[in-house]
Order: structure tokens, then sequence, then C-alpha cells
């Protein structure tokens, strides 16, 4: 049985960027440049749990 993807969000709100995993708060950052590195730090640590992770964002962020 496969486990679904993690889901890795970040989003902007009223100047905030918002990054959640699976529906649940992982941090707000002022920066684009922070979310970003923040969820792939979040994407890296399911990773190596075995995890599959989904990383999805809107405005413009481009995790790498």
């Amino acid at each position: 049985m496969n486990q679904a993807p993690a889901i890795v969000q970040v989003v902007l709100r009223r100047r905030i960027w918002r990054v959640t995993i699976d529906g649940a708060f992982c941090g707000d950052y002022r920066s684009e440049r922070h979310a970003a590195e923040s969820a792939e730090a979040a994407a890296s640590t399911l990773r190596a749990q075995g995890r599959t992770v989904q990383i999805l964002a809107t405005d413009g962020v481009t995790p790498k």
C-alpha cells in the first residue's frame, strides 16, 4: 500500500509567506526566499523518512 504524498504548501497572504505541511502550520516568513528554503528543508526531511513530497507554491515561489 502506497502512502499519499506529503503536501508542502507555500502561500502568500497579506504580505506574509505561510508554509504548511499536510495542512498543518509550519511557519510564517516575511520573504519569499526564506519560505522557499523552509519548504525545501521540510521536503528534504520528509524524503529522508521515505515519504514522497509534492510542493505547491503560489505567487511566483519557485522551490529549488
